[in-house]
């Protein structure tokens, strides 16, 4: 599949899936697992764990059995600095699944992030 324009994103009220249109007038739909998939592992370092699962109807992600790299592949927006990403792609290339990597220097209850904000290509 080519590379989105996305004219049109929008996320369901409970967070739990998101809905991008492209300029073509296909409609992709991404269904994420449950909110506060990140989580603060009780060591208190900063680090986090968990996973964002992202299932695509109507379409498929690009590199499928492999990788997808932010800055590449995706953005994200909101992320600390101290962090990165990666997406895994599964074979069939339907489902993505983000996860986080490294250590937040300021971690401390008042810090913790809302919402993340991402654009993928697929």
């Amino acid at each position: 599949m080519n590379d989105l324009f996305f004219p049109s994103v929008d996320i369901s009220s409970n967070g739990t899936k998101v809905y991008v249109l492209e300029l073509n007038g296909d409609l992709h739909q991404f269904a994420l697992n449950a909110p506060d998939v990140f989580k603060e592992m009780r060591a208190n370092t900063g680090a986090v764990a968990g996973e964002m699962i992202m299932d695509i109807k109507n379409g498929s992600f690009t590199n499928a059995g492999g990788i997808l790299s932010e800055g590449t592949h995706y953005t994200i927006t909101n992320l600390p600095t101290s962090f990165t990403s990666s997406i895994s792609v599964n074979t069939l290339g339907t489902i993505g699944t983000l996860t986080l990597s490294g250590n937040a220097a300021s971690h401390a209850n008042l810090n913790n992030l809302e919402v993340l904000i991402f654009f993928l290509q697929i």
